[in-house]
């Protein structure tokens, strides 16, 4: 069994200090995929469509995705994310 979520960026503000350009999400699309494996696993997938390595924020955003997708797994593993660098 396959379940896919699509989000149409529609409105977006980065609010990162020293990032010149604070909408560059607009018009992007956040795809998540999840896929049924057996009883008890499930594959999860995402990707930012139109997150670009020719974009000011890519390599922030690309980490921070990296760091937030990190802290789901944890989360549903152990009971406890970390979803917030301090």
């Amino acid at each position: 069994l396959e379940s896919e979520i699509n989000w149409r960026v529609l409105d977006s503000f980065l609010d990162v200090p020293d990032l010149k350009t604070k909408d560059e999400w607009i018009g992007s699309t956040i795809c998540m995929r999840l896929n049924e494996e057996s009883a008890t696993r499930t594959h999860f997938a995402l990707e930012h469509i139109g997150l670009t390595p020719d974009i000011e924020c890519y390599a922030l955003c690309s980490g921070g995705w990296s760091h937030f997708l990190d802290s789901l797994k944890e989360y549903v593993e152990t009971g406890k994310g970390n979803p917030f660098q301090a």
